[in-house]
């Protein structure tokens, strides 16, 4: 298992997966791991307030988009937030985040029937 940074692979081990979720757990045995601000409870989170998506679309490392909270969604394993910004191939794994830096998901997928159709997987309920 590796983190690829600016084309670098660097060592990490695979804690956990759930590919039925998209989901898995690494830990890097290279990379300094800041935390986040805080993680928002999803019964907080407002549709229509900012949010932006971190991630890595197509390779492109760190990329930000703004978007706002479109809708609020629950699935069989877990709660989703809806966003407009955006998420694409690469991006699975990365933050959407609101103004202040607190976590609202892990970025999951598109739905591709439509546009702006873009969802994480709820912070809190990422870890379960």
């Amino acid at each position: 298992v590796q983190i690829m940074e600016n084309g670098r692979g660097h060592e990490a081990v695979l804690i956990h997966d759930d590919y039925s979720e998209d989901k898995c757990f690494i830990r890097s045995l290279v990379l300094k791991v800041r935390p986040v601000a805080n993680v928002q409870d999803f019964k907080n989170i407002q549709q229509g307030e900012e949010a932006y998506s971190i991630g890595a679309p197509l390779g492109y490392n760190r990329s930000i988009a703004k978007g706002v909270i479109s809708g609020k969604h629950i699935g069989k394993k877990s709660r989703y937030v809806q966003t407009t910004a955006s998420i694409s191939p690469g991006s699975s794994g990365g933050g959407l985040f609101d103004n202040k830096g607190n976590l609202l998901g892990i970025t999951t997928f598109t739905d591709t029937r439509g546009q702006n159709l873009n969802f994480a997987i709820a912070a809190e309920d990422f870890w379960r």
